[in-house]
């Protein structure tokens, strides 16, 4: 690695692309563009998507109980990649910060709801004409999206949804 008074090359490139961990696996920079890649990267596992910002009080409510959700699930091959689609990092990472997440979450900059939509399309999750957040999905292990909500705030749908892509995979589920 070679370094240049006191620092590292690498780490200045990589805080020059945007592709850094802002507090340990807390909260990543990504780009719109990345999205499918970050979830398809979960085939093989059920996956609950959800994008959220945290100056939405649905959002903030219910970050407490897709955490406790996801504690549930730590040990049952159940990826939650989440973004975070707020204008500025330094608002996602405050609130982020003040979890422990046991999921990787992502900063997304930048963004347009039409980028959004046309980069998450492709692989089954629909916005529409507006996002209304947070927006929850739930994708069985082959990579289809077997649900979906925006404005979400009952964390016991995506409980339900989630057990049923679960079992919809099991041996001699057919």
């Amino acid at each position: 690695m070679v370094k240049i008074k006191g620092k590292s090359l690498v780490v200045d490139l990589i805080l020059l692309l945007g592709i850094f961990n802002v507090y340990g696996d807390s909260l990543s920079a990504t780009s719109v563009d990345q999205l499918p890649g970050i979830i398809a990267d979960a085939r093989g596992k059920s996956t609950v998507v959800m994008i959220f910002s945290s100056g939405c009080p649905l959002s903030r409510n219910l970050w407490p109980k897709l955490l406790e959700l996801a504690k549930k699930e730590q040990n049952n091959n159940v990826a939650f990649p989440v973004f975070s689609v707020d204008k500025s990092q330094d608002k996602a990472v405050d609130f982020v910060s003040n979890y422990t997440t046991p999921f990787s979450c992502y900063w997304v900059a930048p963004w347009e709801p039409g980028r959004l939509d046309a980069s998450m399309g492709p692989i089954g999750i629909r916005i529409g004409q507006t996002l209304r957040l947070p927006l929850v999905a739930v994708i069985n292990p082959e990579g289809q999206v077997i649900a979906q909500w925006q404005g979400l705030q009952d964390i016991s749908q995506v409980a339900k949804a989630l057990g049923s892509a679960e079992t919809s995979t099991a041996p001699g589920s057919n």
